[in-house]
């Protein structure tokens, strides 16, 4: 799932990279990436909190 959501945000930004310097694209990528490992890491905490129970 998180490899389509990459190929995704790439082919956006590929557009955006058109339109805006690149510099706000790399940095909207980076926050991006973050938050989608915050999400994965605050799903693992969820998980093994499930286990422990």
């Amino acid at each position: 799932m998180y490899a389509s959501v990459g190929i995704l945000l790439k082919n956006t930004i590929g557009e955006l990279t058109e339109t805006y310097p690149q510099i706000i694209v790399q940095l909207a990528y980076v926050i991006a990436c973050a938050m989608i490992l915050q999400g994965v890491s605050n799903e693992q905490d969820d998980s093994q909190r499930m286990r422990h129970k």
